[in-house]
């Protein structure tokens, strides 16, 4: 299994992620049960690469769209193998700054525990 040095790389193009992946050409097919979702498998070097098709097709209009790449160590069927799927920048930057920004639910589930237990902290055990 070959391996790589990241867990998620940002703002990559499609050639940039190619280079990682040490191949020239992304060998896309569809699976039967998510038509909607490409795949691209090296078996040699026990890796495999999905994207979406509406992504896919962003891609194709515009090689310089900005990318994120995620790595994930999975088991298959043959061992383990390594996983990586290729997102807009754009979405992953959105969902990032959703999670960061929205900071209002931070605290409420101590309260909750407070009222559960008759505001006593002592009745708490096992919640570090």
């Amino acid at each position: 299994m070959k391996t790589f040095d990241f867990t998620y790389k940002n703002d990559l193009t499609i050639s940039e992620i190619k280079k990682i992946l040490d191949t020239e050409t992304l060998e896309l097919n569809r699976l039967t049960e998510k038509k909607e979702i490409f795949w691209h498998w090296d078996n040699l070097n026990r890796f495999a690469v999905q994207i979406n098709e509406i992504l896919l097709e962003e891609i194709k209009e515009n090689k310089e769209l900005s990318l994120h790449l995620e790595k994930e160590i999975k088991e298959g069927k043959k061992g383990k193998y390594t996983h990586f799927s290729i997102y807009s920048q754009k979405a992953i930057d959105r969902i990032y700054d959703d999670r960061v920004q929205d900071r209002s639910h931070l605290g409420e589930y101590r309260n909750d525990y407070l009222d559960a237990y008759e505001n006593d902290e002592s009745n708490f055990w096992n919640n570090d």
